[in-house]
């Protein structure tokens, strides 16, 4: 450790080294922190049925049924006729929406 002598500094010079060692301390402990911690997880997508989607959209479930055949919207397929939205989907689908 560095050893440092103050003689003859005003207050403002002060506040600076403090500031600038604090700095420097906080910036190496956050480079550490962030190299060993691991990536945040990402939140899975919430599957919903055609009446949630249709509400989300604020559609009525035919148009919901003509979007999927126009491929506005992409449905999941689960347990042979079923199908689920995600959200992220219908949210890509609403920002399409509103750019046209």
């Amino acid at each position: 450790m560095q050893c440092v002598q103050i003689q003859n500094i005003d207050k403002n010079e002060l506040r600076e080294l403090f500031a600038e060692a604090l700095f420097d301390v906080l910036k190496t402990r956050f480079s550490e922190y962030s190299q060993t911690q691991p990536p945040a997880q990402t939140i899975p997508d919430k599957l919903l049925t055609k009446k949630e989607a249709a509400a989300y959209l604020k559609i009525s479930l035919p148009t919901l049924t003509r979007y999927v055949k126009l491929g506005y919207v992409k449905a999941v397929t689960i347990t042979g006729t079923r199908s689920r939205f995600r959200s992220s989907d219908l949210d890509k689908c609403l920002r399409g929406l509103r750019s046209r």
